[in-house]
């Protein structure tokens, strides 16, 4: 199945991986496991409506979320029993009881894996690097290859081999046309990368206009783009 980078790098290492971003941020975070959460429901209930009541939403690594693995939770009403979470890019946001949002054996698109608390800013770090630095560990991340994932045009070549090795041989017409973990998320992140890299690429252009072959790059995602 085709899956986000962010995605594969938690279920390899964990809550670290958020915190290394936010780092890189200049700024503190903590992960809180789910089993931390279980093991002290009301301690961390408390100290998200905390955070909430500064004016800073409490990140959810979710387990069921599907296209939209994360949400936040950005608002409580009666008094923290019920919290309000946004997944994705909707507007309105759910109304969770607060005892359900913690619970291990809740299977609803909130479900969690973890709650990311964003900390105080510690240090001022130059958007500009931050840009120029991504692009400079590209190379590194498109060869990224484990047992459990691929990227780059290892993962490409690894999905064309699947179908030419007889995947779908055995599978009905209902499920193939309903096969977002067989093939349809596959065909969607190629679509994403092909039409919504450009603000990225620009805007990291426009800070580090030394550059110029993000030009070259962007032109390769329109091609990109056009086989959709």
């Amino acid at each position: 199945m085709g899956e986000a980078v962010s995605s594969c790098m938690f279920n390899s290492m964990g809550g670290s991986y958020f915190q290394g971003i936010f780092e890189k941020c200049g700024y503190a975070s903590t992960f809180v496991s789910l089993e931390q959460l279980c093991s002290n429901r009301e301690m961390y209930l408390q100290t998200l409506m905390a955070y909430i009541d500064k004016g800073v939403p409490v990140i959810a690594i979710t387990r069921f979320g599907g296209d939209a693995p994360w949400g936040i939770y950005a608002g409580y009403e009666e008094y923290g029993r019920t919290l309000l979470y946004f997944l994705g890019d909707k507007t309105e946001p759910e109304r969770i009881p607060a005892q359900q949002a913690i619970d291990e054996q809740q299977t609803a698109t909130y479900a969690g894996q973890g709650w990311l608390f964003i900390g105080e800013k510690k240090r001022t770090v130059d958007l500009a690097q931050i840009y120029r630095n991504i692009i400079i560990d590209m190379p590194r991340l498109l060869t990224v290859k484990t047992d459990g994932f691929c990227f780059g045009p290892e993962a490409f070549r690894a999905w064309a081999e699947s179908i030419e090795s007889g995947k779908f041989d055995a599978m009905s017409l209902e499920s193939f046309e309903d096969g977002w973990d067989s093939h349809i998320s596959n065909i969607c992140n190629m679509a994403t990368n092909g039409s919504c890299v450009f603000t990225f690429l620009d805007r990291a252009r426009e800070l580090n206009p030394d550059f110029a072959f993000l030009e070259d790059i962007g032109r390769q995602y329109r091609r990109t783009a056009e086989l959709e």
